[in-house]
């Protein structure tokens, strides 16, 4: 196996809000063997997830096999997984301090390919080493913050909106199942918009 490291959200594969209820279920605890049929479902399911119990995730490391090069490994993390330094220069006396971001937390969820071509959990860790966040600040990580940009949401609002329900209903539903958590009316708006323009 080799290994990368990765910053980036689900990607743009059409999905239908139906295909997989579980991975909108905010409520379902990760385990040890838990299966996805895809990799942008893992994404989901432990934003969706982390929203829940406040806090934001990013996806951090993968593996490739060396033969195929397919890859059969996945590692999502807490977005303050790390260390950063507090300093914006090499000298720390005459540099403006930032706000400190990643605080070395060990909470993770990894993922493994399955003969069967399945995802499977192979590790979660549970436990933050800080605070976690209040509902309002949870909504400003990056991984629920620009959740409503992607296809997965955006495709999600033409099915409700196909299905009769308006901007304020749509918003309301995404959030409560867990697709996206910070779905405001004029999201959607402004998505149904462009969409009649093309």
């Amino acid at each position: 196996m080799f290994f990368d490291s990765e910053e980036d959200c689900p990607s743009e594969t059409n999905y239908n809000l139906h295909d997989s209820p579980k991975i909108y279920d905010k409520n379902l605890e990760p385990y040890i063997g838990l299966e996805f049929e895809d990799l942008d479902y893992v994404y989901i399911f432990y934003n969706a997830y982390a929203s829940n119990h406040s806090f934001g995730i990013r996806k951090n490391s993968s593996a490739k096999s060396q033969v195929t090069k397919d890859l059969i490994w996945k590692n999502y993390v807490c977005d303050k997984t790390g260390k950063k330094n507090m300093y914006t220069t090499k000298e720390p006396s005459t540099s403006k301090k930032w706000y400190v971001t990643r605080m070395d937390c060990k909470a993770k969820l990894d993922v493994q390919r399955s003969k069967d071509e399945k995802w499977v959990v192979t590790s979660f860790e549970k436990q933050h080493t800080h605070e976690l966040d209040t509902p309002r600040r949870t909504i400003k990580h990056r991984s629920h913050n620009v959740a409503h940009k992607s296809l997965i949401v955006k495709n999600a609002m033409d099915n409700l909106h196909e299905a009769g329900l308006g901007p304020s209903k749509i918003a309301k539903t995404l959030n409560a199942i867990g697709v996206n958590t910070d779905s405001t009316a004029q999201n959607v708006i402004d998505h149904l918009k462009i969409k009649r323009k093309k």
